[in-house]
Formats: structure tokens, sequence, C-alpha cells
């Protein structure tokens, strides 16, 4: 994890592992167009489909995929979903 990093400089996009922490403890995201962007909080690691408290807030994966496919690690999570329902998804990283 990058960590005292600012929104809005640059970084290298990559499809895991795409957060970091900004000097206040922040957390930012990697964007696919190589600039570090403001995100929810990340919370750890978590798994697509299960239940989650805090909508808006990121995981990522422990390993992703199952034993017949390349497994990745670090894949980012977002909660998302109605409050008492809500479920971590596959968060495709911003543009922006």
């Amino acid at each position: 994890m990058a960590r005292n990093v600012a929104a809005g400089t640059p970084c290298t996009p990559s499809m895991n592992f795409v957060f970091g922490l900004d000097a206040a403890g922040n957390t930012v995201i990697c964007s696919a167009a190589g600039s570090w962007r403001p995100t929810g909080p990340l919370i750890g690691e978590a798994a697509p489909g299960l239940r989650c408290a805090t909508l808006g807030s990121t995981a990522q994966t422990r390993l992703s995929g199952n034993t017949l496919q390349v497994q990745v690690p670090g894949i980012p999570l977002q909660c998302v979903g109605q409050p008492g329902s809500a479920t971590w998804v596959h968060f495709d990283v911003p543009v922006w």
C-alpha cells in the first residue's frame, strides 16, 4: 500500500493492490487514468458476495477466482446495496 500520497498526483494503474493512504490517513485509489483519487475507507480484506456494513467502504480480495482460474490477490471491492443487505462487489477502478 502506498503511503503519504496526495490526491491528484501520478500513480501507476494496476488491476490489483490499487489503494493508498494520504498524509491524514484517508484512503485513495490509483485511477485508470494514472492519478490518486479519494475513495471510501479501506477496511481490509473481504470476499465478493459477503455482507458488509458501511456503504461506500472499500476492501480487497485475499484471492480472486477459483482453483480452475488464475487466482489474483488484491482485487478492489466496494460495499454497495441497501442498508442492511449491502454486499461486497468488484470495484472497477475509476477512470477519472
